[in-house]
């Protein structure tokens, strides 16, 4: 299975580098990092740009099925592409690191386009705060030291046997 690496906001494909090639180094051969438009777009918008990629890659690849995984506001436009943009047919595994799945108070200070959608309470967290579908499987990984999701437990999600948290990592290192 093709594994989709998919990175938050502000950033791009290049901050998976080294994971890219420590997986294609365990053996999976197919591992591809996307580059999203994070700070132009809505999670709904770049979840479509994202299905887009998906297909392209389960094309080239003939994968019925991949992995993805996906650090902080790339983990919520993952959760949405699988809940309400039909991934939930294509994924297998879905690995979030430092996701705010639940938002962060810090989303006070970006009150635009995604910043939106991760302040708690907003309309995009309600719509996504459902269990994983029925054969997903789901692991978050979050930190104690992820000073961007406030508060840290934000990151939790419904998939409690599939929780990772850890200690004396930061939000980018995650």
């Amino acid at each position: 299975r093709p594994v989709i690496l998919v990175h938050g906001w502000f950033h791009n494909r290049t901050g998976f580098l080294l994971m890219k090639r420590r997986l294609q180094a365990l053996g999976r051969r197919h591992v591809y990092a996307v580059d999203l438009p994070t700070s132009r777009m809505g999670v709904q918008r770049l979840s479509a740009i994202l299905a887009d990629k998906i297909d392209r890659i389960r094309e080239i690849t003939g994968a019925t099925h991949v992995d993805v995984v996906a650090h902080s506001l790339g983990g919520l436009v993952a959760r949405w592409w699988m809940h309400h943009g039909g991934g939930s047919d294509s994924v297998k595994h879905l690995v979030t690191l430092g996701a705010p799945n639940q938002g962060t108070a810090l989303a006070a200070f970006v009150p635009l386009g995604s910043g939106r959608a991760i302040n708690p309470g907003s309309w995009t967290l309600a719509a996504l705060a459902v269990p994983p579908p029925a054969g997903v499987k789901v692991t978050v990984i979050w930190s104690e030291m992820d000073y961007l999701i406030l508060p840290v437990e934000t990151a939790e999600w419904h998939a409690k046997e599939g929780q990772v948290r850890m200690k004396y990592v930061g939000h980018l290192s995650l």
